[in-house]
């Protein structure tokens, strides 16, 4: 096996664990393709090269993790399913030599001791410049880094939410919206603490928890305090 398949291996099996510690975090809805990538990438403590994380997609296509809608105009749809994650998490339980079992025992630095040891130059190199050789690159596939003063600052105000949120009992009397706008909310933060993650999945999960808070809390200080934050983002990442 090539150290590049290995890799993928890796990957794969942090993938599984983060979305199986995330799973009351990210949006479970039908939403497209590279949302759904998106959203991976965001709970992953290290990017994989595209190549990558395109086959750890697929490979995650072919289980019950995911739901899939194909149609011939409006294209293919994927919900994501963290509960079926569970059934590869008790076999790696009985296997301490799996992959999943070794990256939820030791953490996100087992995943980068072997980025480290199995990662191809040459393969790292020729995908940058793949990239950087794209005349335009949208606004939501944009990978952006924080600086531990940003980290500090969103993280800061997002939990100073986060708290005063879950001393509601609901959110303008709708049954779930209340747990709906802190998963995104929580999600998000999971993003900003990291310090990495494409713009698009910051917009699927923590802009859209404050555009919600915004629009029910309009008159009321957490809806202030969501405005303020919100601004913030839009303007730090022009979103």
């Amino acid at each position: 096996m090539s150290k590049q398949d290995r890799l993928k291996e890796y990957f794969l099996a942090a993938t599984i664990a983060e979305i199986f510690a995330h799973q009351q975090e990210l949006d479970q809805s039908y939403i497209k393709r590279a949302d759904t990538i998106a959203q991976l990438s965001g709970i992953l403590p290290l990017d994989a090269p595209p190549s990558v994380f395109d086959w750890v997609f697929e490979q995650l296509r072919e289980t019950d993790i995911f739901l899939e809608i194909e149609d011939e105009f409006a294209g293919n749809f994927f919900k994501l399913r963290p509960g079926e994650c569970s059934a590869f998490i008790e076999t790696a339980n009985k296997d301490p030599g799996s992959l999943i079992y070794k990256y939820r025992a030791v953490g996100p630095q087992f995943l980068a001791a072997a980025v480290n040891q199995l990662s191809d130059n040459e393969t790292a190199e020729t995908e940058r410049l793949q990239l950087e050789s794209t005349t335009e690159v949208p606004a939501s596939d944009r990978v952006v880094r924080l600086n531990h003063n940003q980290i500090d600052e969103i993280e800061g105000r997002a939990t100073e939410i986060v708290q005063e949120l879950e001393h509601e009992n609901s959110v303008d009397d709708e049954d779930g919206l209340r747990e709906l706008i802190l998963g995104k909310l929580r999600a998000g933060r999971e993003l900003i603490k990291a310090g990495i993650f494409s713009l698009e999945s910051l917009r699927l999960t923590m802009v859209v928890g404050l555009q919600m808070l915004v629009e029910k809390y309009k008159d009321h200080a957490i809806g202030a305090a969501a405005g303020n934050l919100l601004s913030l983002l839009l303007k730090e990442f022009g979103l």
